[in-house]
């Protein structure tokens, strides 16, 4: 098991006693179905359950620091730090005493309890940061849906207002659910994450073609009278270095008459080239990053950007090193859009899936 899929369980585990603690927030503020000599210790209940939520949350990033960024190294520094301090005025609060319902007046008169409410609040919108963050990485809409919801809770439960935490509540709940079906999804599929503001280490920027070559001096040519002089039409030869006039092209064929033309560098596709192409329902399956062409001198090469549901040449799933494309290599997109290979003179046409 990879160091980013220990990270990835331990955040799913972290949002049971999310979920417990929205619940437990709900019912502390619903009359109708707890007495009210209950609220206070359900609420009481509910604050720790979140700040159990936290801490395993802080696991989780430590463990997918090292695997997603610096971004979430420095995220994870935040919650190591101010997770305990949270812990502490929230205990300093119950000793004090707490008598409820808590709204914004009950706040400002009891300084710890003020303090462990901004603290709950700048943590849950840093919970909420990390989750959207992630979800920007992996391209996964579902993941972004859950994380906004996440965000009221905290800003409800502070008003003291019966439905207005009931409300809040609710979409934390939801929330909590939703990002738990993500990481499971993305667990069972054991992902690999590329950032997409950052090249990979071992890649390396082609060297920009020459667009021009410098002018050739003029020399006198010798002609022989009775034989006709061959231009050369393929190449061209200036100073001992074989210099191609025209470069093989090459293109993608894929359904309803998807044409990718292909040029020299490096060209990263996903989800966008394929829309019109690929039904609707499908291009979720397709990361934003999916795969990266190279072309160069040699040929053309193929390689996957750690997208959630592979790319495959040929019946073969490829990784991050470079594969190269032969004349009519077939490529699969996440199982869901089926490409061809093949050079400009050559018509091998679209592959059925």
């Amino acid at each position: 098991m990879s160091e980013l899929t220990r990270g990835l369980r331990k955040l799913r585990l972290s949002m049971i006693p999310m979920l417990l603690s929205g619940i437990s927030l709900a019912l502390a503020h619903t009359p109708q179905v707890l007495p009210n000599e209950y609220s206070i210790p359900v609420l009481i209940a509910s604050a720790f359950l979140c700040i159990v939520s936290l801490a395993f949350f802080t696991m989780g990033i430590s463990s997918i620091c090292e695997s997603l960024g610096e971004i979430f190294c420095k995220l994870r520094r935040l919650f190591k730090y101010l997770t305990p301090a949270l812990l502490i005025f929230t205990s300093i609060s119950i000793f004090y005493g707490v008598e409820g319902p808590i709204g914004i007046e009950g706040l400002v008169s009891k300084p710890p309890l003020l303090i462990a409410a901004i603290f709950f609040i700048i943590l849950l919108l840093l919970m909420a940061y990390s989750f959207i963050k992630l979800s920007s990485l992996l391209g996964s809409r579902s993941m972004m849906l859950g994380s906004a919801m996440i965000i009221p809770s905290p800003f409800a439960a502070i008003t003291g207002y019966d439905t207005g935490v009931i409300m809040g509540s609710a979409l934390g709940i939801i929330g909590s659910l939703i990002l738990m079906l993500t990481l499971t999804r993305l667990i069972r599929a054991e992902i690999e994450v590329v950032e997409a503001e950052e090249a990979p280490q071992e890649y390396e920027e082609e060297p920009e073609e020459v667009s021009k070559l410098e002018e050739i001096p003029k020399r006198p040519l010798e002609v022989p009278r009775r034989r006709p002089v061959e231009v050369p039409r393929r190449e061209e030869i200036y100073e001992g270095i074989h210099v191609r006039a025209e470069e093989k092209r090459a293109r993608l064929l894929g359904p309803n008459g998807l044409t990718i033309e292909l040029e020299l560098g490096v060209r990263a596709f996903g989800r966008r080239d394929f829309v019109g192409y690929v039904p609707e329902e499908d291009l979720d399956y397709i990361s934003r990053r999916h795969f990266e062409i190279k072309g160069t001198k040699e040929g053309y090469f193929i390689r996957d950007l750690g997208s959630l549901n592979g790319t495959w040449v040929n019946g073969n799933r490829i990784g991050r090193e470079f594969v190269k494309l032969v004349n009519g290599a077939v490529i699969d997109v996440a199982e869901v859009a089926r490409l061809r290979f093949s050079y400009e003179s050559e018509d091998l046409g679209v592959p059925e899936i």
